[in-house]
């Protein structure tokens, strides 16, 4: 039988849900400016606006911005498989304490 300590579990819980909170915020942020960069990129440039979007989806710029993104969402899920496997493991360790009662109440204890 593990032993547990309420306190850190709820530490853990807290530290990985904070995580997983913070790194969703930036992921969304960035995705949510994605229109507002190339449109600001889109804006230095002169022609049609066919011709604008293509010069502004090469800009160095605009190719900065989705890599950030990419980098922001590669932090956002790693952080997520980390809260929900310490929710399944929290789960597995509740389903864990219940059948040792139950085991003990079988047996009189």
């Amino acid at each position: 039988m593990e032993n547990y300590d309420p306190n850190k579990i709820l530490y853990e819980l807290t530290t990985r849900g904070d995580l997983y909170a913070s790194t969703k915020a930036v992921y969304m942020q960035l995705d949510d400016l994605t229109k507002t960069v190339l449109a600001g990129i889109k804006a230095r440039y002169e022609g049609s606006d066919a011709a604008k979007t293509t010069k502004a989806l090469a800009d160095e710029q605009y190719r900065n911005h989705l890599n950030g993104l990419a980098e922001a969402r590669s932090r956002f899920l790693s952080a997520d498989v980390h809260y929900r496997a310490y929710q399944a493991y929290l789960e597995a360790l509740r389903t864990e304490q219940s059948n040792y009662r139950a085991e003990r109440r079988g047996y009189g204890a």
